[in-house]
């Protein structure tokens, strides 16, 4: 599961509305959209940091959800280097 799909998953579990979420974590409500619908990756550390306080998860949740932040953001990176690299060909 994706670090979006995750971060939907526990906020519904929470009974937290998008918009509520976004507010205490520091987001637009439509960033967090973006980030559910993994339109874009995982937001900063401190934001997630506070969406897993906000979201009170346990630490094996909160763990899980670092790994896949740093999965995306990993994949990414590797992406954009095989881009490049592609390009300089």
């Amino acid at each position: 599961m994706s670090f979006g799909a995750k971060v939907r998953q526990y906020r519904k579990r929470s009974d937290m509305k998008q918009y509520t979420l976004a507010e205490r974590v520091g987001l637009t409500r439509s960033h967090l959209v973006e980030i559910e619908g993994d339109v874009v990756g995982p937001p900063k550390e401190k934001t997630i940091v506070r969406i897993i306080e906000e979201l009170h998860l346990s630490q094996e949740e909160a763990d899980d959800l670092i790994k896949e932040a740093f999965y995306t953001k990993a994949g990414v990176l590797r992406s954009r280097i095989e881009a490049t690299l592609a390009n300089s060909r």
